[in-house]
């Protein structure tokens, strides 16, 4: 659900001098600006879509045009364009600057969403210098300023209310950052949220409403996602909570698998409810809405959150008490009282894909899933009690497992950990050939960081035999023969 990045660079600040408000603070720890990286991939989605009826198209070559057309579509499938977008916002948030647009951090560090599209960074390179992006983005600059000026009072108001009601200006961790940037490009009406490590990302797109709501549910994450991972440990019977609404109708699949992202989405449902003060009337069917979505929580922040109102203390002293008052018997009362008897509801998401009968499903696949699932979003804690169970109590040698411990190792920079995981990994006879194909990628990076030369030159070779291209993975093994990973053994 969220990719976390930073973002800063001389050509980006250079160019906003003259053109955007770069870096306009709307608090401490958040920004409000634009930002040429989304531009220009925003851009390049534009022409993918609208060929060389697009206006960054018009004189574009041909050739790119059609490559642009062609890898857009393939890396599609049968997704809206929207959820693409947000899906390449993820990209342009994890490189750096033009021109060079490369991965800031090491590749297997990077979600599966955006590790799937990563290839797109060399028609990017080809497409800015092409398309003139530096010229059109300064030419654009007072229309991004307009857009900022207008959103800027709307923003700074919001932050203002959400952090008086949560009592203090500083929730969350120090370190994080937030930076709500304007994309003219996006879809109409859009917002959409990425997170890496302790930096949050905010893109909105044009819009006459300016979806404040939007904004401050994501400046309510960036504020409490920390507050609440600490605080789960002090929530019992997690397990058995979620399993009160696995596989019932209706309910999003996410939430019966992330404890966490359950646990805070209900708190922030619940927040939203008390700081509009919304009547009673409206506020229990919101509530019922939710819950019965699988948002189990709502009601019961919902109703703790009145105490909160009525104190003094900050909301993470606040919070660690609601986590330990956590009932599974009140819940499970509440669940039995009243699930069943609120209807559906009426938006739900199609899906094309059909569910597999309750007696048919893996649990050790289904436990992988949602492992994989807290990893990419960056539920580190999670996915690794997930990974081990299943390396516990299914299979020691599971490779889908043994590989997600080797990517939160390597997220960790935990190199010496990465190594034996990633090792462990190629020798698993479950692992299937793209795990093992990029296992032995990864290890070959780290022998060259090791500067053992040698041996990742084995490595490369062994990715070239294993044959799968899975991400582009035969050029990558194929450039680590080439030339060594990293520049630390120049």
């Amino acid at each position: 659900m969220f990719l976390r990045f930073i973002a800063a660079g001389a050509l980006i600040c250079t160019i906003s001098a003259s053109a955007v408000p770069q870096g306009t603070s709307t608090s401490p720890r958040v920004a409000l600006d634009s930002d040429i990286r989304i531009f220009t991939v925003a851009a390049a989605l534009n022409v993918a879509i609208a060929g060389s009826g697009s206006k960054f198209g018009t004189d574009l070559d041909p050739d790119l045009v059609q490559r642009l057309k062609q890898y857009y579509s393939v890396h599609k499938g049968n997704r809206s364009d929207e959820s693409q977008f947000a899906q390449y916002m993820g990209l342009a948030v994890a490189l750096t600057d033009p021109p060079e647009l490369k991965a800031r951090v090491r590749e297997e560090q990077l979600p599966d969403e955006t590790r799937a599209i990563l290839s797109f960074q060399d028609l990017l390179r080809e497409f800015y210098a092409k398309a003139h992006i530096t010229q059109r983005w300064t030419e654009t600059g007072s229309q991004y300023e307009t857009e900022l000026n207008l959103l800027k009072p709307k923003v700074s108001a919001v932050l203002l209310q959400t952090d008086a009601f949560l009592r203090a200006s500083v929730v969350g961790s120090g370190r994080q950052s937030m930076r709500i940037t304007v994309e003219l490009l996006a879809p109409k009406n859009s917002v959409n949220m990425r997170a890496y490590q302790n930096d949050y990302y905010v893109v909105v797109g044009p819009s006459t409403t300016s979806r404040i709501e939007d904004i401050r549910h994501s400046y309510l994450h960036f504020q409490l996602d920390d507050i609440v991972n600490r605080g789960l440990p002090k929530i019992a019977d997690k397990d058995q909570l979620l399993a009160l609404v696995s596989g019932e109708q209706g309910v999003d699949a996410t939430y019966t698998r992330q404890f966490g992202l359950m646990t805070v989405e209900s708190l922030i449902r619940a927040i939203e409810l008390r700081m509009d003060r919304t009547t009673a009337v409206r506020a229990n069917e919101v509530i019922s809405n939710a819950y019965r979505s699988g948002l189990l929580l709502t009601p019961y922040f919902y109703g703790a959150l009145q105490s909160y109102q009525a104190g003094t203390s900050g909301f993470r002293d606040a919070f660690a008490d609601m986590a330990q008052s956590v009932s599974f018997k009140t819940e499970r009362d509440r669940f039995q009282a009243t699930f069943h008897s609120i209807p559906l509801p009426q938006r739900q998401e199609a899906s094309s894909e059909v569910a597999a009968p309750p007696d048919l499903i893996d649990p050790m696949r289904a436990m992988i899933v949602e492992a994989q699932t807290a990893y990419n979003s960056m539920d580190n804690v999670g996915a690794r009690a997930l990974f081990e169970k299943v390396l516990r109590d299914f299979d020691p040698n599971n490779g889908s497992a043994l590989y997600g411990l080797a990517l939160l190792a390597s997220r960790a920079s935990n190199i010496e950990q990465s190594q034996i995981y990633f090792d462990r990994t190629v020798k698993s006879n479950s692992a299937d050939p793209a795990t093992k194909v990029w296992s032995y990628i990864y290890l070959g990076h780290i022998a060259d960081i090791q500067c053992q030369r040698d041996r990742a030159m084995e490595y490369y070779r062994q990715a070239v035999q294993v044959g799968d291209n899975t991400r582009d993975a035969q050029a990558s093994a194929s450039s680590g023969l080439s030339k060594a990973f990293g520049d630390q053994c120049r």
